[in-house]
């Protein structure tokens, strides 16, 4: 009976280890490669909307993004969140925050704060990319409008494409580290910024 017992239990655990490795391994070689297609989203959250960790990349292809007292969207990781379109809104926080070393790229849309910074890059080696390096620069997409400031920025910026608004001196707070070539930041009497 003891054979019998000791049997059992040493093939329970060895199904147990395989069984455990096996979905381990499936685990981490889809942990990479989630992907949802043609999805309209619309929503409404209290806290961050989206919030990406770890090395996780995201991309976000229109819907209506808005959270009433944190971040639309949040990167506190070191992935890449590309937004290709949509409409993101922060009620009363910075709407777009890149909290780590992580890389926020932004080529069409509106992204919109009503009461901070549209867009913060808050790590010294975050980065922020707004629109197409492509040899032209689009004046009116994406669109950044804030209330303390429309970009505020730590890391890096490139500023490639779009119109960036917030206070008369404090549309663009930091450095910007590139511009599409050819161009020269213009900045209006009412703090407006775009290429031109």
């Amino acid at each position: 009976m003891d054979n019998l017992r000791r049997f059992i239990l040493v093939f329970t655990c060895i199904i147990f280890v395989t069984l455990s490795v096996c979905g381990f391994l499936l685990a981490k070689s889809f942990s990479k490669s989630a992907k949802t297609e043609n999805v309209d989203l619309t929503i409404n959250s209290y806290n961050e909307t989206i919030y990406v960790l770890n090395d996780a990349n995201v991309s976000i292809n229109g819907g209506d993004i808005s959270s009433s007292s944190s971040n639309a969207v949040r990167n506190n990781g070191t992935g890449i969140v590309e937004i290709l379109n949509g409409y993101f809104l922060s009620k009363n926080y910075d709407c777009i925050l890149n909290y780590s070393t992580g890389t926020i790229s932004i080529k069409n849309g509106e992204i919109v704060s009503n009461l901070d910074a549209a867009i913060y890059n808050s790590n010294a080696n975050g980065t922020l990319i707004l629109g197409e390096k492509d040899g032209e620069a689009s004046v009116t997409e994406p669109s950044i409008i804030g209330k303390t400031y429309g970009v505020y920025n730590k890391g890096t910026f490139n500023y490639y494409d779009g119109i960036i608004k917030g206070p008369s001196s404090k549309s663009i707070y930091g450095n910007v580290s590139e511009i599409e070539d050819g161009y020269s930041i213009i900045k209006t009497d009412n703090g407006t910024y775009f290429l031109h």
